[in-house]
């Protein structure tokens, strides 16, 4: 008669095997999760001197805009329609927007994309409800320099896009790291 190890001691040794990887992968991957964002960081304090529209916020000049933000009103980029170009510190920021001159980032108020007037007012509207918000967005290499480019789903000479007056970009999820840049119009690029 053959006798059989006992199972729990196998079923240990696995379980402390299963420890040691768990273990060995949390600290591989423990500094890219705790590791504070670099975004907000390296976004560039500039001054905002320039009314951008009816309020009273005011954004960096188009004059003083840093070369590594970029508005193109077509680009084939994006299907011919805008686009937001963004490398150096801004290519990791949390997000990007158009806003009119009202400060609106959610135009028009209903209809756009299917949505009623109370998904695209609410709290957390999908961007699908707005010409103003992204529609996608990539990584490549633009003259051979590493951009984000973030598409927009009308282009910058439609109706719907004539009063966009600014481009907000946040470089993580807080009010604190808002970088606002006019723009001269929305049918004319910048940088």
């Amino acid at each position: 008669m053959a006798i059989y190890p006992p199972v729990i001691p196998t079923v240990r040794n696995d379980m402390n095997r299963l420890r040691t990887s768990i273990s060995t992968i949390l600290l591989i991957i423990a500094p890219l999760i705790t590791a504070p964002s670099l975004a907000s960081a390296a976004l560039p304090k500039i001054p905002e001197r320039c009314a951008c529209g009816q309020t009273a916020r005011k954004g960096v000049c188009p004059k003083d805009v840093p070369k590594s933000v970029s508005y193109r009103p077509s680009s084939a980029l994006c299907n011919n329609k805008a686009a937001v170009l963004l490398r150096g510190s801004f290519v990791n920021s949390f997000s990007v927007v158009v806003r009119d001159s009202q400060n609106r980032d959610r135009w028009p108020a209903s209809g756009y994309g299917g949505c009623s007037a109370a998904v695209a007012n609410s709290n957390n509207p999908p961007a699908r409800c707005s010409a103003f918000k992204a529609s996608g967005e990539f990584t490549t290499r633009v003259g051979g320099v590493r951009t984000r480019v973030v598409c927009f789903p009308e282009a910058g000479t439609s109706r719907l896009w004539q009063d966009v007056r600014r481009i907000t970009i946040k470089g993580e999820n807080t009010a604190a790291s808002i970088r606002r840049f006019c723009v001269a119009g929305a049918g004319k690029p910048l940088n």
